[in-house]
């Protein structure tokens, strides 16, 4: 979990210059989206006697013309209930390693064209877009998701097992792999266009592989009523469920505390 923040101290070790800082009040913040071209973004929470009620952003600069600084990078429209930060220009071999410290149960939406992104936390509804890089999503709790990568992988860990809506994991040349609580209730759908799955010894959610073995679906915990799958079939409102797919990829599924 401290790899990317170890690349910020590796960088200004290197360079010799020292990481700038955005912070916003965030007492009253429900949604905080970035948008950046290249680098590696990691959101996480405040730690020990980081305040609590602050929003900060956190940016090295490297491969520019020169060191510009986090004010001077980006494009913010900020209001009480929501910060969007924009990347106001790119330049050639510029990358852009950020760390967002943010409350807990904020929504979250983060796209980078070209690098990684890691999510750390408990969060509302996320999402994470990458054209190259992998998506890390370590969720203590998730209302929601959209994890979606072209060249990467992307992983979710989910601690908590109650989602209010469907999360999607989605790569379209990497891996997708999913681990999901013990305590988990709801449908499950497993897409891989190369036909490869790994469920792990003695999966303990039963899958049934289509005829084409390239979608594997299963519904996780208490199965629903005959009464519940007549209502959720008439009014097309089915619990909310999760969804991995990949186009050349693996699919990875596992259950936690399953070998």
């Amino acid at each position: 979990m401290q790899r990317l923040p170890a690349l910020f101290l590796l960088l200004a070790a290197c360079t010799g210059e020292e990481p700038s800082e955005l912070t916003y009040p965030a007492a009253k913040l429900k949604d905080f989206i970035l948008h950046i071209n290249h680098g590696a973004v990691v959101v996480r929470h405040p730690r020990g006697e980081e305040k609590k009620d602050v929003c900060r952003l956190i940016l090295k600069e490297s491969g520019g013309e020169k060191v510009l600084g986090a004010e001077a990078r980006f494009n913010p429209q900020v209001t009480a209930e929501r910060i969007r930060l924009r990347q106001r220009r790119n330049e050639p071999g510029l990358r852009l390693d950020i760390e967002v410290v943010v409350p807990e149960g904020i929504d979250i939406e983060i796209v980078v064209r070209e690098g990684g992104i890691r999510l750390e936390g408990r969060f509302g509804a996320a999402k994470a877009t990458c054209t190259s890089g992998d998506i890390h999503v370590d969720a203590a709790s998730l209302k929601g998701g959209a994890f979606k990568t072209n060249t990467g992988s992307v992983t979710l860990e989910l601690a908590k097992p109650k989602i209010e809506r469907d999360v999607q994991c989605e790569s379209i040349g990497g891996n997708v792999s999913l681990r999901l609580p013990a305590g988990y209730r709801g449908p499950i759908r497993l897409l891989s266009g190369t036909s490869e799955f790994d469920f792990g010894p003695n999966p303990p959610v039963a899958f049934l592989l289509d005829s084409d073995k390239q979608s594997a679906r299963a519904f996780a915990g208490t199965p629903m009523s005959s009464e519940a799958r007549v209502e959720a079939a008439k009014t097309n409102k089915w619990p909310p469920g999760v969804w991995g797919k990949t186009t050349k990829g693996k699919i990875t599924f596992r259950i936690a505390g399953q070998e």
